[in-house]
């Protein structure tokens, strides 16, 4: 079988980080294992992609939310350590580097026992309510970007998804769908994200983390927000036989989390 391509920035040294391997990577660029040759730790590199790189003025919002976003000093919040400029002008966050796996991952074998998705949840709620209280919104919790270390949840990509958000009707198709099944309906039709934003977003993940799937599911994000704004708050599917009767009852009849924000919105009777 033949070998993968190998990575060209893996065991190169950017700045003063020595990079030692690559972790992963998506939409919002490539992440590698790095050391930081001045202080003798292990970090977090996240190169951004180069696209985004060559916008000033689309940088220097980047620059301005990830020092917003770093002043949030939270136990659930991943620590940003730096912001900087690869050689060839490609702009890359310094970031913690923890052990464990994301949320993601975790659900890979199903839905979780409801007092591991209660607590998952809370703690992912404080750090929002820490962030929020800041004025610094997220807007794109997903399994994805939260990490389960042995110290707890982190949340990951903090100061992130805004600087995608000015790009976001020119990549509508690239879009992935995992953020789509997260995203509120104000973000699918191209508002402005608030905390409330988030706050849809966290009862989505904490619907998928006790029924093991996403609550709505659909194509590109106009037609999953028309479905989840229209949804009415009738009995679904339940939340799967490791939950309490009552947490199925209450799973089902009101879409977890989710069905709040669609009642406040619509004023739904029940």
């Amino acid at each position: 079988m033949d070998k993968a391509p190998a990575d060209m920035l893996v065991g190169r040294t950017v700045a003063h980080y020595e990079i030692v391997a690559r972790l992963g990577g998506g939409g919002m660029g490539l992440v590698y294992a790095a050391r930081d040759t001045r202080l003798g730790r292990r970090v977090a590199l996240k190169f951004l992609p180069p696209q985004w790189s060559h916008d000033e003025s689309a940088k220097e919002r980047f620059i301005r939310e990830a020092q917003a976003a770093s002043a949030t000093d939270h136990p659930n919040i991943c620590t940003i350590h730096d912001i900087g400029t690869a050689d060839d002008g490609q702009l890359f966050i310094v970031m913690a580097q923890y052990e464990g796996e994301t949320l993601k991952k975790r659900l890979e074998g199903g839905g979780l026992a409801v007092e591991d998705a209660i607590d998952i949840a809370a703690q992912v709620a404080e750090g929002l309510a820490k962030a929020h209280a800041q004025g610094v919104i997220h807007r794109d919790i997903k399994p994805g970007n939260l990490m389960l270390t042995p110290d707890g949840v982190k949340i990951l990509d903090f100061g992130l998804a805004k600087f995608a958000d000015a790009r976001f009707k020119l990549t509508l198709e690239g879009s992935t769908i995992g953020t789509i099944a997260y995203m509120s309906p104000e973000q699918a039709r191209g508002d402005e994200a608030d905390a409330r934003s988030d706050i849809w977003a966290l009862g989505a993940v904490l619907y998928e983390m006790l029924a093991g799937d996403v609550p709505f599911k659909g194509g590109y994000p106009r037609k999953r927000s028309s479905r989840s704004s229209s949804a009415r708050c009738t009995r679904s599917r339940p939340c799967g036989s490791r939950a309490p009767a009552t947490w199925r009852a209450r799973c089902g009849g009101c879409r977890a989390v989710r069905c709040r924000s669609i009642c406040a919105r619509r004023r739904c009777p029940q």
